[in-house]
């Protein structure tokens, strides 16, 4: 006499099989279990193994910082670039506002690595990370009244760790700002100046 499945089996079934699925891989996730999947070569490619943080977590924060050079040649303080926004509700399931946050912090981390790799200033200044940083230094922040030059720093923190000293990875040169044709080295005039 054969077994036959009907179709309230079959979706209690699949069921079980999903459940079983999502409770593998919230295991894998979460590092439990993973000498088992390990071994079963097949599980690699059926549980997923998502880094949703990345493989391995950030311990620092990083910050970037702007400065002007004045007319007069005085410099002005460290501003920290702000590109964050509150958070919403709606930005669980829905933040696109956070790619420029991603992409500023991920060139700051790629300009600190190619720093580290590399003591030969004039290769940094030709890089992707390089530009970017600088590109919104030069026109994505408000500047100083009479600037004429910008630069731009990259500085590590310990989010939790308060006896931890922040420090400075990168420093870049001073770039001109928006200067005219045949004024070069003058103060750009900005706006209704």
């Amino acid at each position: 006499m054969a077994a036959t499945i009907t179709r309230p089996m079959a979706r209690q079934l699949l069921y079980a099989v999903l459940c079983g699925w999502g409770g593998l891989t919230a295991l894998r996730q979460m590092g439990l279990g993973g000498n088992v999947l390990v071994r079963l070569k097949w599980a690699g490619r059926i549980v997923p193994n998502y880094r949703f943080f990345g493989p391995i977590p950030s311990m620092h924060d990083l910050h970037i910082l702007v400065r002007d050079r004045l007319s007069g040649g005085q410099v002005g303080r460290w501003r920290e670039l702000d590109v964050a926004q509150e958070r919403r509700a709606v930005h669980v399931l829905w933040a696109p506002h956070r790619r420029v946050e991603k992409a500023l912090l991920d060139a700051a981390r790629e300009m600190a690595v190619i720093r580290r790799r590399s003591a030969e200033a004039r290769q940094w200044k030709t890089t992707i990370p390089y530009l970017a940083l600088l590109n919104v230094a030069t026109f994505g922040v408000p500047h100083e009244s009479g600037a004429w030059q910008t630069q731009f720093a990259i500085a590590r923190a310990a989010a939790y760790e308060q006896e931890v000293e922040p420090e400075i990875l990168f420093v870049s040169d001073f770039h001109d700002l928006d200067t005219g044709p045949g004024v070069s080295g003058t103060p750009a005039r900005r706006g209704g100046e």
